[in-house]
């Protein structure tokens, strides 16, 4: 997998293929948003599954001012911005915590998009697109999140999603979506995270 990052503005570029050539994908199965692309002073792209975007946070340290009292020095980080093009529009904003030894999916939506930001914790994200008609469809993408390695993930609809907690320590997950939770019509639909047409093996580190 080969992911790429700049820093600037992202108004919705997507550049995705099934090989790890770079010049055979772009030419032949990646797909890219020409006027998004030549807009934009930042972008991020991801070589794997098609639509999935990460963008890497940045740590800003604290530093102590004048007035406050600072027991141990913290930090801050963006995640979302309105100028970013990342979130389609708002729905809601969830939170949850997930302890360790557990696996969470796999879960997926026909409408919803889902962007995740792992706050604490570290984990294990899988993602397997089921989409017609994609180029990637069948394929799997594994990355970590979470402590010291701090991004935001987009996960478009029909691409199918789970994580499992590493280490001892709690995940807290936070994630935006959107379309905003409807329990007469949910657009949540599950697949057990040992599903053989998945087929994936989450005792594989690395995977």
């Amino acid at each position: 997998m080969l992911e790429l990052s700049h820093v600037g503005l992202l108004e919705a570029i997507s550049i995705s293929c099934r090989s790890h050539n770079f010049f055979g994908g772009f030419w032949g199965l990646g797909s890219i948003s020409w006027p998004s692309f030549f807009s934009s002073y930042l972008w991020y792209a991801t070589f794997m599954i098609n639509g999935v975007v990460i963008k890497p946070l940045k740590v800003y340290q604290d530093k102590v001012e004048a007035g406050e009292r600072i027991g141990k020095l913290g930090f801050l980080m963006e995640v979302l911005r309105n100028d970013e093009g990342l979130l389609r529009k708002f729905g809601q904003t969830t939170f949850t915590l997930t302890y360790p030894g557990s696996i969470k999916g796999f879960h997926w939506h026909k409408k919803q998009d889902d962007l995740w930001f792992m706050a604490t914790g570290k984990a294990k994200v899988v993602l397997h697109d089921l989409r017609d008609g994609s180029v990637t469809k069948g394929e799997t993408q594994v990355l970590y999140a979470g402590k010291d390695d701090y991004k935001l993930i987009v996960i478009p609809a029909g691409v199918a999603h789970g994580y499992q907690v590493l280490a001892d320590e709690p995940v807290l997950l936070f994630y935006h979506t959107t379309e905003s939770y409807d329990p007469k019509n949910p657009d949540e639909h599950r697949i057990a995270w040992n599903d053989p047409t998945i087929g994936f093996d989450w005792n594989v580190e690395g995977r």
